[in-house]
This record gives structure tokens, sequence and C-alpha cells, in this order.
């Protein structure tokens, strides 16, 4: 069966029994019915390729798998089948400001002038009607929405180690990096990454730290998550865009009409691309966490007064890896695997990133390598918890 992810909904930890250390977005997804999709994606597009909204089904997963997921996709028995494009769409030179942007409810009436969403052309979010969207002006008296899990996903979803400390409250300058320095001649930036900070989020960390407007919008999503628990009620994020100023935008979605005026409303599924530059010319960043290794020549016995690590050898990935969800394994190695995705920010594209290398261990350390283990079926998102199963 193929499922087509609809709509992101709240956030909860839904069981904590269970140990999780990260909050789970409930997920809510349509069975296609409409089997030409792989070859005509379009089809995609009408409400009478999927089972009806009613029939949703709604699953729990973990904030971190929002930076391998989209609206839109199909999956199928955790693989994804396809990321149709359904209407791509380039908006250039949008105005990116307080009084072009504001934060509604995907079930606003705008104006009692007719429904920002109309369920009769999309009936996918009619679970998720109080969920946060961020609406932008475009000219001609036409809108740009944009679900705020999905603006999240998109300027912070480079990897699930920034997405995570996205979503707890309070987000610190201390979990993201723990100093940062721009030479005002060069712009060259110099960033050390706190611990367990991928170094795929180094650009966008760099954003954060340098930018008070990007800071604000990475702080804006834990706060209103827990401003909303403190209220008892459900957990809708909230989150606007990490700069102010003119971009240009390229997003996949679908264009709704907005009372009796066709094609006047756009609805992001996914954002694909932004213009907006960053703040530095080149980025050279450090992490930490790494373990040092130190390399005996052949012959010679390990240095003395050092205590041998012991680390296991990662496990190659199978042929038909699957995407679970469940808590990654604390008996096996940590293994990071970047995305393979089409670059977000072409500013980036034109600009130096790279990693300082530590040359001076403070412990030099003899690395002893385990046997070889089996492939690894499934994989899990987040930080290790001790579970047993063979997921990292």
């Amino acid at each position: 069966t193929n499922w087509r992810i609809d709509w992101f909904g709240d956030i909860a930890f839904p069981n904590r029994t269970v140990r999780r250390k990260q909050p789970s977005v409930f997920i809510h997804l349509s069975r296609v019915i409409d089997e030409r999709f792989e070859s005509a994606p379009g089809v995609l597009l009408s409400p009478q390729s999927t089972s009806p909204a009613k029939f949703q089904k709604r699953i729990w997963v973990s904030v971190g798998t929002l930076a391998l997921i989209r609206i839109g996709d199909v999956w199928r028995n955790g693989k994804l089948v396809c990321r149709p494009n359904y209407e791509l769409e380039s908006f250039m030179g949008v105005q990116i400001v307080k009084s072009t942007t504001d934060i509604v409810k995907a079930g606003l009436n705008l104006n009692e002038g007719g429904f920002l969403l109309p369920l009769n052309e999309h009936p996918w979010h009619m679970q998720c009607t109080k969920s946060y969207c961020l609406m932008v002006q475009l000219p001609q008296d036409r809108r740009m929405i944009i679900p705020c899990l999905e603006l999240a996903r998109f300027y912070f979803g480079s990897s699930s180690s920034l997405l995570s400390k996205l979503f707890l409250p309070p987000l610190i300058r201390e979990s993201l990096f723990t100093s940062a320095s721009l030479n005002p001649k060069t712009h060259k930036l110099r960033i050390d990454l706190a611990e367990k900070i991928s170094s795929a989020s180094a650009a966008d960390i760099g954003r954060i730290s340098m930018d008070p407007v990007a800071a604000r919008a990475a702080r804006v999503v834990g706060a209103s998550c827990l401003r909303a628990s403190t209220t008892d009620t459900i957990i809708y994020p909230q989150a606007l865009f990490p700069f102010e100023g003119q971009t240009d935008l390229i997003a996949s979605g679908k264009w709704l009409s907005h009372g009796d005026t066709p094609h006047s409303t756009f609805l992001v599924y996914n954002l694909r691309s932004c213009s907006h530059p960053f703040p530095f010319r080149s980025l050279q960043y450090t992490i930490r966490g790494a373990i040092p290794r130190a390399k005996t020549q052949p012959g010679q016995p390990a240095p003395t007064n050092t205590r041998p690590v012991v680390a296991r050898q990662a496990a190659p990935d199978a042929v038909n890896q699957a995407l679970v969800e469940a808590d990654p394994s604390g008996n096996l190695t940590r293994k990071s695997q970047r995305l393979q995705d089409s670059p977000r920010f072409p500013d980036l594209e034109r600009k130096v990133i790279w990693r300082s290398k530590v040359l001076n261990p403070d412990e030099p350390a003899v690395m002893a390598i385990g046997s070889a283990a089996s492939p690894i079926d499934s994989t899990a998102v987040g930080d290790e918890s001790g579970s047993n199963r063979r997921v990292r």
C-alpha cells in the first residue's frame, strides 16, 4: 500500500515510558488509490487520488525525522517511493518583512471572504485546521501559505541533531555552538559547533550566530511549543523566516481558489530553494565529540600510559534499508548519512565551507577495531537510548 504524507500535525511526547529523548510530530497520511501516480504524478493534485481525508492514517515520528520527509512524499513499507513536483513554482523578488508576513491558522476564513484552504480543493488538512502556517503576501492580491513545520524543516532541517534542539526549549547558544567570530574585513566566519551537532548544519548555525533575526526564528519554534504546553492545549509550533529582505523562492505545492477568485493562493507542500544570502563569505568550523585516533607504525609498541580505545566497527547498510520509528540502539556505533538532495541555498554554492582538523589531541589513543558486523536493515533517527534493537 502506498501512503502519501498530507500534513504535519501537532507535537508531543507520545510515550514517555520508552525514554524518548526528543518530541514527536503527528504525521497525517492518506492511502493513494490512483495507481497512475508514478507515471503521472499530477493526478495526486486531485482529492480523488487518495482515500477520503476522514480515513487518514496518523502516526508519530520523531522530529529529527523531518530532515528526511516532506509533505507530498509517497512512502511504502518504510521506504520513499517518489517525491512528486506537484505544481513547481518560482517566486522572484518576494519581500519577507513584517508587513508582508503573518502567522495564521490553516482553517482561517480570511476577512470572511472565503477559507484560505478550501476543503473541496484541499481536504487533506481537515484534521489540523488549528495548525499554524505563515502567509506571505504576493503581488496582484495573491498569497503564499507555508505550513510552519515545513518552514522549520526547510531552514533548519540540515540535520536531525539541529531539529531536535529546536523543539526542546529553551534554545540556548551553548547547545548549538561554543564560539563564533566574524572577520569584519574578509567576512570569514569561524565557529566551534557544540558537541553532537552535525557538520551538515554548520552553515545554518553560522546564520543563527550572526543574524539576530535568524536566532529569533530558531527560538520561536520551541518557545511556541512551550507556550502551548503551559495552557494545556494541542501543541502546534510556529515558525518564521530566518531573515528579512528580498529573496527568490522555489516551491512545490498546489494553487487554490479564494472565494470566487481561482489561482490566488499557493499552498506550499515543500520549499525547494531560497536565494537569500548568508551573513558570511566563507565559513570555517570545528566539531566536538569525535574520538581521537592515534596511529602506530608497524612493529612499534603502543604508547605507554594510554588506555586503548575499543571501537565497534560500523555495520554496512542493507540493500533495502528501511526507516523505522524506534529508539536507536545504544549498542551500535553512531552513523551519519548525508541527504542526497538538490542544494537548498544557491548562495552557499559560491562560498567556501570547510572543517578545521584538530592536530593535537589531548590524549593519544590506540584504536582497536572489532569484528565485522552484519548489515543493518533498519535506521532510526536520534540519540542512543539503550535499546537492544539492531537499529541506529
